[in-house]
């Protein structure tokens, strides 16, 4: 399993980073494609437990800290959609990788509580302010590519591959990876930034019928944007793992009430069937007396009628 987990982040990192990172748009298909082999990479990194939520930085193996890139490149790949009609449904499944991404770098504290907490500003700052953030974050990004520019160019010298994992010395390995993370936080945080802004507007456009529809006036004040905070840790973890471990087929059509109203209606039942049930635990003793006695009487009766007593008539012969 840590083999060809391995070999398949090898492989989709280096495309992932030609595809989104390099000179040429990539393709719808090509997204497609690389986002079913991130979605598996994410699957595969949950399924084994590589990261756990009481652990430390220095808790993870070196060949391991790798992985904690894998929500990120998801969330830039998935966010990549352009499919107006999916469009919605991708920027908050992104925004949920880009999420789980954020607090595990939390975690082992690669960005600060400061942080987070910009990110889940419910009030807008004023353009003064939002200028200075954003200008502060693109200082702060510049100075961690040039890093890590340097980490690959030391690795493409020592490799001869600079997307080849290991092969420097452990505290060079995981220094590189720490700076990748870094960056990917400051990105993170843009692209959250501009999901939040970004899905008011596909949701209005989808009420009014689609791009194409007239704009309607509005009768009710706009709804906060759907986000997804990191106030709730579980339910954080539980819509990652909702998002990677998506089945392969397709799932009955129940609704939640639906299946709660089953649910309700087997307990009444089976607590409707208990009285029944303990009567007749209560009672075996009684019903045991009732059949000895019925036998013992019926007994009694054939011994006092021998078999042809009551017959009065004759032989006709």
């Amino acid at each position: 399993e840590e083999f060809k987990l391995g070999q398949a982040f090898y492989n989709g990192y280096k495309d992932y980073r030609a595809a989104l990172h390099g000179s040429k748009t990539p393709a719808p298909e090509e997204v497609a494609e690389l986002t079913k082999r991130f979605e598996a990479i994410a699957s595969a990194v949950e399924r084994v437990d590589v990261f756990s939520s009481n652990e430390s930085l220095e808790d993870v193996a070196t060949g391991d800290l790798k992985y904690v890139l894998v929500p990120f490149i998801l969330g830039e790949l998935t966010q990549q959609c352009n499919d107006i009609s999916k469009r919605l449904s991708a920027l908050k499944s992104a925004q949920v990788s880009f999420r789980i991404f954020i607090a595990r770098c939390e975690q082992f504290e690669v960005v600060t509580r400061d942080e987070i907490e910009a990110m889940d500003r419910e009030e807008p700052l004023d353009a003064g302010s939002r200028r200075n953030e954003k200008l502060a974050r693109a200082k702060r990004k510049r100075e961690f590519e040039q890093k890590i520019d340097g980490f690959l160019e030391m690795k493409k010298r020592l490799k001869g591959d600079e997307y080849a994992w290991g092969g420097m010395p452990e505290e060079v390995e995981r220094e590189m990876i720490l700076a990748m993370a870094t960056k990917a936080a400051c990105d993170a945080a843009d692209h959250i930034q501009m999901i939040k802004d970004e899905i008011p507007m596909l949701e209005m456009m989808l009420a009014r019928g689609g791009p194409d529809a007239p704009p309607v006036k509005a009768e009710a004040p706009p709804k906060k944007p759907w986000m997804v905070a990191i106030k709730d840790p579980y339910e954080l973890q539980q819509m990652w793992r909702d998002r990677v471990f998506q089945p392969g087929h397709a799932l009955p059509t129940v609704s939640l009430e639906e299946y709660a109203q089953w649910e309700m209606e087997q307990a009444l039942e089976r607590e409707a069937n208990k009285p029944a049930i303990k009567n007749v635990e209560e009672e075996p003793d009684s019903g045991d007396e009732k059949a000895t006695k019925k036998a013992r009487d019926w007994d009694d009766w054939k011994d006092e009628n021998p078999k042809g007593a009551g017959n009065k008539m004759t032989n006709m012969g």
